[in-house]
């Protein structure tokens, strides 16, 4: 991932963690992580899973100690870049959501785009285009609502 996309999406996930933190509510805690499952996801899989687990967990800890410590896996998940084998995984993982829609030659030629990523050859807004039209197209308001389209959605 680049220098400079990888400082965007760290920013972003910074900024929104400031405001989760002055709410701290339940309710913010769950939108927070189900807007940045794929971010999270491409950046640091496994710390994804725990903040989700964390985060459904939540009635066994005290708010103090439960944003404590998502904070804490957040500061750990965002302090290196993702590789591109992780931005692929979580690539790979919204592009399910439209399998069902796509004829063959799309999915082909996606999972194309995946590959000429991993070798270089294309970049992450290219593909993440690819995906925030489809959301579109098909009103795929989870994918929509991610983070990770951030970097091309035009605001």
């Amino acid at each position: 991932m680049e220098l400079k996309i990888y400082e965007t999406y760290k920013h972003i996930v910074l900024v929104e963690l400031d405001s989760l933190k002055k709410d701290g509510s339940v309710k913010a805690l769950i939108a927070f992580q189900t807007r940045h499952k794929y971010l999270l996801m491409a950046f640091h899989p496994s710390n994804q899973k725990s903040i989700g687990r964390i985060i459904a967990n939540h009635r066994n800890r005290e708010r103090d100690q439960l944003l404590h410590k998502i904070e804490d896996l957040l500061e750990e998940t965002i302090e290196v870049a993702p590789s591109d084998g992780s931005v692929i995984n979580a690539l790979s993982h919204m592009f399910g959501y439209f399998r069902g829609q796509l004829t063959s030659i799309e999915k082909e030629k996606f999972l194309l785009l995946l590959e000429d990523f991993r070798h270089g050859q294309t970049r992450l807004q290219e593909i993440l285009l690819t995906m925030l039209e489809w959301a579109q197209l098909y009103n795929e308001h989870y994918i929509l609502n991610q983070s990770i389209l951030d970097l091309v959605r035009h605001k």
